[in-house]
């Protein structure tokens, strides 16, 4: 498994869950870059203290989502 993944890498064509992780991490990186008052930062930090607090949000989708940080 892990050859086909190298020589994928070499020829330019990974997996389609390199793309899609990668842009769910830019898109976390965005809400986190917005403005403390707009509302979606706010629902962003409601969904962070709620995985910290250990229920299931949007925020505990995505950090435990087993191939995002691999």
């Amino acid at each position: 498994m892990a050859s086909n993944v190298a020589c994928r890498g070499e020829l330019g064509r990974f997996p389609l869950i390199v793309g899609i992780n990668e842009k769910i991490l830019d898109y976390i990186m965005y809400l986190f870059e917005k403005d403390e008052d707009s509302i979606v930062k706010q629902a962003l930090l409601l969904s962070v203290n709620l995985h910290s607090n250990g229920n299931s949000s949007f925020y505990s989708n995505i950090m435990d989502h087993p191939n995002l940080i691999s």
